[in-house]
């Protein structure tokens, strides 16, 4: 059964970290999690050269992102976009 999105995007950033970003809530059955769709300093502040798929995550949000881990059976908790694309955090 994949992922609902119930709440999101809450604007967030890590103390620490450069960059900022949007946290989603999403359900499944009886279980709940959020998801944090980080960008890099340097990909929010790029004009020319991000990775289409980092374009997609700041024009929605991360909605774009979210989207994609809906259907994955362990959906991770920090998805870190930089300009070469987005990947989930170790």
């Amino acid at each position: 059964m994949p992922w609902t999105v119930i709440g999101g995007p809450i604007d967030h950033a890590e103390p620490g970290v450069d960059g900022r970003g949007w946290i989603w809530e999403l359900t499944r059955d009886n279980d709940f999690r959020r998801i944090f769709i980080e960008i890099s300093g340097t990909a929010l502040a790029s004009t020319s050269g991000v990775a289409h798929e980092t374009a997609e995550a700041i024009a929605t949000r991360g909605g774009s992102v979210v989207d994609t881990w809906l259907a994955d059976e362990d959906s991770p908790r920090i998805v870190k976009c930089s300009t070469a694309g987005c990947r989930p955090a170790k």
